[in-house]
């Protein structure tokens, strides 16, 4: 009696135990949670990394719910609507800001709300034939949308099958694609397109393509050996034509010139720049070197102005931060 008593006994406890581990979620993911949400301003593409992390390793309905809404205004904010409506459909009673949504895309992307769920679906159904139609007509911003989404989704031969669907059209649109690539760091397949480009497109070429495809060349050889970009920018500079682009190109090989430690020749060629980029970055580069070479009142008063906002980890701000020191200019 006492051993049935007992088998009972732990029936029961072993039922509650597993009704208890199946029914209420472990919360694993809180602390995701929780750090994503104390960054979200600062860092928002770190902020969705950790937020889809939480909802991965699982979050009780209340959290759960709250990183949904967070990564939909994340994105909504970013005007990533595809992935922000991708979201969306998982939150219930979201119907009091589907109009605002709807409305928001209609303004930024010129899709209507038919025209948006229509690509949506070929997204979700993978559709390729009907996507790739979709993304040859459509404006450079739904192109970036829908690469975006499947580079949110590590969906790399998608977007290489995309990324080739323009091989046959204009110029701007190759020109697009290729940015886009090194922006996400496909230095290979933008290469691809640009050297194509320039060979196959060569007779079609104004001085404004060829600038911009020397300067985009530039940027990816920059990756590989940074004192590779120089004959890159300066010819880029040589086809430009506008005074500012020159010196913004200009700057660009000095800049690649100065992070191999080619210093003296940088401050000399620094004489032909004229005007200050606008570019904060770039901007933050010209002053610095000018101040290096010659440290007056006013160029360290103007470089400790600009890098208050500027990112402090960054090299060009630890350098300007040095010479500030060394000159008595920085706390």
């Amino acid at each position: 009696m006492l051993k049935k008593q007992f088998f009972y006994f732990c029936f029961l406890i072993g039922m509650i135990f597993l009704q208890n581990s199946t029914l209420q979620p472990k919360n694993l993911g809180k602390p995701y949670f929780e750090k994503a949400y104390s960054i979200e301003k600062e860092d928002p593409d770190k902020a969705i990394e950790l937020y889809n992390k939480a909802l991965k390793e699982g979050l009780d309905a209340d959290l759960r719910k709250t990183a949904l809404w967070r990564l939909y205004f994340i994105y909504k904010d970013k005007k990533k609507y595809i992935l922000a409506w991708s979201i969306l459909k998982q939150i219930p009673n979201k119907s009091s800001v589907e109009n605002k949504f709807y409305e928001d895309v209609q303004y930024y992307t010129k899709l209507s709300k038919e025209d948006f769920l229509n690509l949506y679906k070929a997204i979700q159904e993978n559709d390729l034939s009907t996507l790739k139609t979709m993304y040859r007509n459509a404006s450079p911003f739904v192109k970036k949308e829908i690469l975006d989404f499947y580079l949110e989704k590590n969906q790399n031969q998608i977007i290489e099958d995309l990324a080739f669907v323009d091989t046959n059209s204009n110029i701007d649109s190759k020109l697009f694609l290729a940015n886009y690539l090194i922006e996400n760091n496909r230095y290979e397949q933008a290469e691809k397109i640009l050297f194509e480009l320039s060979t196959n497109d060569s007779h079609q070429l104004s001085y404004a393509y060829k600038e911009n495809i020397l300067y985009l060349i530039g940027k990816i050889k920059r990756e590989k050996n940074i004192l590779d970009s120089i004959p890159y920018f300066l010819l880029s500079a040589n086809y430009s034509t506008t005074s500012r682009d020159y010196e913004k190109e200009l700057a660009l090989a000095l800049y690649s010139l100065y992070r191999a430690g080619y210093e003296e020749i940088v401050y000399e060629l620094s004489e032909y720049i004229y005007y200050l980029p606008n570019d904060p970055m770039q901007k933050l580069f010209v002053l610095l070197i000018k101040t290096e070479k010659n440290p007056t009142k006013n160029n360290l008063f103007e470089l400790k102005k600009l890098i208050v906002n500027l990112n402090k980890n960054s090299f060009l701000v630890q350098k300007a931060q040095k010479v500030l020191i060394e000159n008595g200019y920085y706390d």
